[in-house]
């Protein structure tokens, strides 16, 4: 198990949420958030909440485990979720006792079954037994393509204490997000150089803030450490710490520390 830089943590805990526009790298992202913050000490569960096309336990190359999300939700239904049965809902990293995995639901159309309010008190309660709740979206969907799906994910958002949304970096990425809810602050990702002409960054800095209201923080270039890491089924960040998204990752939380503190 590597470890990161000390970094002070206030003892609350703080729900991460991350969404993506499609192939945008945002569990890429999700999961490189949740294996720093466990390596600073914080208990960390991820959650799988993409609701269309689960794939963290792809991710992690995990073949067997437990319903996690699925289960997750119908205990706390039943008023019956509490912290004995953590060890039967999630999967601990073999690299990183701190961190846990929550898997996603097994089916498309799953979801409709999930009454609302259902996966907020999840997430509160998970809150109350981890120091950090990272959660990965998947691809955000506006309210007029799949109504029940934009409900779930708004509570979601609604719970989380910060929220990054993730897009491609070049024209097509781009004018995904303006079909989009956007909420609170994105992340411009697989950029590459001259892709967007000259003056490229600033310019999709304006146009997006313009357009949508919420602010670029990073332009992170195409990370070529991604194709090593999928194969390996570990955090970017474990192949290179010169990753791009490594330490974009990394200047995230700081900044949530500088923010804080």
């Amino acid at each position: 198990m590597k470890k990161t830089g000390k970094i002070i943590f206030d003892e609350s805990s703080q729900i991460t949420s991350f969404w993506g526009t499609g192939s945008s790298g945002a569990t890429s992202y999700a999961l490189e958030y949740a294996t720093q913050l466990a390596r600073h000490g914080r208990k960390t569960l991820l959650v799988d909440f993409d609701l269309m096309d689960p794939t963290m336990m792809v991710y992690l190359a995990v073949d067997e485990y437990p319903s996690g999300l699925q289960a997750g939700l119908r205990l706390v239904g039943q008023q019956r979720l509490d912290p004995t049965v953590i060890p039967e809902l999630t999967v601990q990293s073999k690299q990183d006792r701190n961190l846990y995995f929550l898997a996603g639901l097994p089916a498309q159309g799953r979801f409709e079954a999930i009454d609302n309010g259902i996966s907020a008190s999840m997430l509160r309660a998970f809150s109350s037994w981890f120091d950090e709740l990272v959660v990965d979206l998947g691809k955000i969907m506006p309210e007029v393509v799949s109504p029940k799906v934009f409900v779930l994910q708004q509570e979601v958002l609604a719970e989380s204490d910060a929220v990054y949304g993730v897009f491609r970096a070049d024209p097509e990425g781009i004018a995904k997000l303006f079909w989009l809810p956007i909420t609170e602050y994105l992340l411009a990702n697989l950029y590459r150089p001259g892709s967007l002409g000259a003056g490229g960054k600033k310019a999709m800095k304006a146009v997006v803030a313009e357009v949508s209201g919420s602010s670029v923080i990073q332009v992170v270039e195409e990370d070529e450490q991604l194709v090593r890491a999928l194969a390996k089924a570990i955090s970017v960040g474990d192949v290179s710490k010169k990753s791009p998204i490594s330490q974009a990752v990394s200047q995230l939380i700081q900044n949530r520390q500088d923010t804080s503190g």
